[in-house]
C-alpha cells in the first residue's frame, strides 16, 4: 500500500529560494543539488538556544564513476608531499578538502530564519531553544565552498555526511546517498519512513527495536507494535569506578557513578591537571538503517540504500581549545583546535591527557574527539566536552527551601554552574550528627546546559530521614564532591 506523503509547504519555498539566488563561487554547474531535510523530518533533542554548529562533506568510493570527492584530509594532516594523501603537496599544505560546506551555516534553529546561503528555513526547525534543528544547503547555491558531489546527478555518487553538535555538546552524524526521485541528498532518507519523516535525536532517544516500526522514537513498548520494544541506547557510566562502561541504570556504574547519555566524549575524571575519559565509536545514521526511507522508499520513492557505499567507522583523535564557558565552539577542527599528544585507545576508547585549567575569567578548556570515516579523519568533531577553568562557577548547590508535608520532604535548590558535574545526592545527619546518609534512591540528573546552572525541585519520602530534620545537597563531580550548607525542615 502506497503511503500518502505529507510534506511541509516550506519545502517548495526553500527550493524556490535556493534556485532563485545567484550562485557565487560554487563549483556545481547544475541549477540545484540540495542537501536538506526534505520530507518533513528534523533533528530533535538538540539544545539550540544558541546557534548550533553543523558541517557537511561528501566522500566518493574512488571507484569510477564515483570519483568526484575522492579525499577527505585536512592540510594539517599532511606530513609531506603525497603523504598521507596524493593531494598533499608538503607538510601542512595541499588541497585536500574537495567537497565540504566550509564555513557556511547549514543548520536552521528557527523556522523564521535563513541558512548561510539566504534560503528560508523549514517549518520543522520550530523556534530557537526548542531542541529542533533542520539542515538546509545547496551544493549549487551561493557561497565559497569547494566541490560538487554528484555533477551528473547519478545514483550512488558522492555520499554526503552531516555532522551537528548542539549547545550541550550532544551530537549527531547522518549520511545519505543521492535520490534520483528527489534530485537531492535528502536527510530524511536516514530517518524512519513515517509521514512526515520520523525525527532523529542528538541526545540518544528511546527507539523501537523489532516490531512493526524499528527505529521509531518511542516512549513505551506499546508504541512499537507487536513484538517491539522501546529501548534507549548510547548510555555510558560517568564517574564512579567504571567510567565509559555501557550501562542501563546508575546501579551499573558503582558508587559515585551515573548512567548518562554520551555526548561524544564520556568524562571519567579531571583533577585540574589531567583529564581522563572514553570516546565511543562514532554512530552514523544512514539511509541503510532498518525502517528508513532509504531502505523502504515509503512506497513512494525508489530505495537508495547501497551498503557498498558505506565506509567503515572508527575513533579518531583528541583536540583541545580554550573558549568561553557555556558556549558551543565551532567544531570544525581547523578553527583553532590543538591536536593533543594522546589518542583514544583503538579498542576501548579510553584516554588520559594533560589539560591544565585555563586561568582567564569565565574561560573553560574544551576537549573534542574526531572520528574516522572510511579510514580518513572527519573535518569536524563528532562530540566535545568542557572542563572548568580556575575561575569557572562552582557546581556547589544552594538550597532555596525545604519543607515537610504529609509523607514527603519537598526540596528546592539551584546551581550557578555545573561543569564536571555527574549528579546530586540528598544527605541527612545520622547518629546524632556523627555520620551522613544518602536519602535519595537514585542520583539526581544534572539539567544545566553547557555547564550552566539550573533549578531543581525534588521530593524525598519523610521516612528516609530517620527522624533527622537536617539535609544537605551533595554535588557529585568527576573530581570529587561538594556539599551545600545545611538546611532544616
Amino acid at each position: 500500500m502506497r503511503k500518502v506523503l505529507i510534506c511541509c509547504s516550506s519545502v517548495a519555498a526553500v527550493l524556490w529560494a535556493a534556485s532563485a539566488l545567484s550562485p557565487v563561487f560554487a563549483v556545481c554547474t547544475i541549477s540545484s543539488q540540495p542537501l536538506q531535510h526534505y520530507l518533513g523530518g528534523y533533528f530533535m533533542n538538540c539544545p539550540d538556544a544558541q546557534p548550533v554548529k553543523a558541517f557537511a562533506y561528501a566522500l566518493s568510493t574512488r571507484i569510477a564513476p564515483d570519483t568526484s570527492c575522492p579525499d577527505l584530509v585536512s592540510n594539517a594532516q599532511c606530513t609531506g608531499a603525497g603523504t598521507p594523501a596524493s593531494c598533499c603537496t608538503g607538510a601542512g599544505t595541499g588541497t585536500c578538502i574537495p567537497c565540504n560546506t566550509a564555513g557556511i551555516d547549514i543548520a536552521c534553529e528557527d523556522s523564521s530564519g535563513q541558512n548561510g546561503q539566504g534560503g528560508g528555513c523549514q517549518a520543522e526547525a520550530g523556534t530557537a531553544g526548542d531542541g529542533k534543528v533542520t539542515i538546509l544547503f545547496d551544493w549549487a547555491g551561493p557561497g565559497i565552498y569547494p566541490g560538487c558531489p554528484d555533477p551528473n546527478q547519478q545514483l550512488d555518487i558522492g555520499r554526503n555526511f552531516v555532522q551537528l553538535v548542539a549547545n550541550n555538546g550532544s551530537s549527531i552524524m547522518v549520511s545519505v546517498s543521492f535520490s534520483f526521485d528527489l534530485l537531492a541528498y535528502a536527510i530524511d532518507m536516514a530517518e524512519p519512513d513515517t509521514s512526515p519523516a520520523g525525527p532523529l535525536s542528538c541526545s540518544p532517544a528511546a527507539n523501537c527495536t523489532g516490531g512493526s516500526t524499528p527505529g521509531k522514537v518511542c516512549a513505551t513498548n506499546a508504541d512499537c507494535g507487536a513484538g517491539g520494544a522501546c529501548t534507549k541506547g548510547g548510555l555510558y557510566c560517568t564517574g564512579g569506578p567504571t567510567p565509559g562502561k555501557v550501562c542501563a541504570t546508575n546501579s551499573d556504574c558503582g558508587a559515585g557513578g551515573a548512567c548518562m547519555e554520551a555526548t561524544g566524549i564520556i568524562a571519567g575524571s579531571y583533577d585540574g591537571t589531567t583529564f581522563c575519559g572514553t570516546v565511543p565509536v562514532p554512530v552514523v545514521h544512514t539511509d541503510c538503517d532498518a525502517g528508513t526511507w532509504g531502505v523502504t522508499g515509503g512506497g513512494i520513492f525508489a530505495p537508495i540504500c547501497n551498503p557498498s557505499t558505506l565506509p567503515a567507522l572508527a575513533r579518531g583523535k583528541l583536540y583541545s581549545k580554550t573558549d568561553t564557558c557555556g558556549t558551543s565552539p565551532d567544531t570544525t577542527l581547523s578553527s583553532g583546535w590543538t591536536l593533543l599528544p594522546v589518542a583514544p585507545d583503538a579498542n576501548t576508547g579510553a584516554f588520559c591527557v594533560p589539560i591544565p585549567k585555563p586561568s582567564g575569567i569565565n574561560q573553560c578548556a574544551f576537549v573534542a574527539a574526531s572520528g574516522r570515516v572510511g579510514g580518513v579523519e572527519t573535518l569536524a568533531a563528532v562530540g566535545a566536552t568542557q572542563l572548568a577553568g580556575q575561575n569557572a562557577p562552582s557546581a556547589r548547590a544552594f538550597v532555596d527551601s525545604a519543607n515537610a508535608g504529609g509523607n514527603n520532604v519537598s526540596i528546592s535548590f539551584h546551581t550557578v554552574g555545573e561543569l564536571g558535574l555527574v549528579g546530586f545526592n540528598v544527605l541527612t545527619d545520622a547518629q546524632g550528627g556523627k555520620n551522613r546518609i544518602k536519602v535519595n534512591s537514585a542520583l539526581i540528573t544534572p539539567k544545566g546546559v553547557q555547564g550552566g546552572g539550573a533549578s531543581y525541585a525534588v521530593q524525598i519520602p519523610r521516612g528516609n530521614f530517620k527522624g533527622s530534620k537536617v539535609l544537605y545537597i551533595e554535588s557529585v563531580l568527576t573530581s570529587g564532591t561538594l556539599l551545600s550548607d545545611p538546611a532544616t525542615f
